[in-house]
């Protein structure tokens, strides 16, 4: 706030913060750069140079019929995934039992049962 008098003292507002100081020269710091001019972005800008050539992306061509040897070869690694598949079902299955603690735990095995029961 503004003196009353001229030889009054300046006095800050309830609440302020002091910004102007010797040290830097009474001015106002420069403003935090927000996130937008923090974050470094690839550069998307479009080049007008004729020597740069661009190969536009391949057409879809319907007439074109797959060999069957790259269907065979696609069937024998979806029979491989399947398995993989059924394994780790598997194995999902006798986690979860394993990972219980109630009599579903010790189900597979008589001799457990007989060990903690006595």
């Amino acid at each position: 706030m503004e003196p009353l008098t001229p030889a009054g003292r300046r006095l800050l507002k309830k609440g302020a913060v002091p910004l102007l100081f010797q040290w830097n020269n009474y001015s106002l710091p420069a403003p935090w750069p927000g996130v937008w001019e923090r974050t470094e972005r690839p550069n998307t800008e479009s080049t007008d140079d004729p020597s740069v050539e661009s190969d536009p992306p391949p057409d879809h061509n319907y007439c074109d019929i797959a060999e069957p040897a790259a269907l065979d070869m696609s069937l024998d690694r979806n029979g491989e995934l399947h398995v993989e598949i059924t394994r780790l079902q598997k194995l999902i299955e006798e986690i979860t039992i394993s990972s219980k603690f109630c009599l579903e735990r010790f189900a597979g095995s008589v001799d457990d049962i007989r060990f903690f029961t006595r």
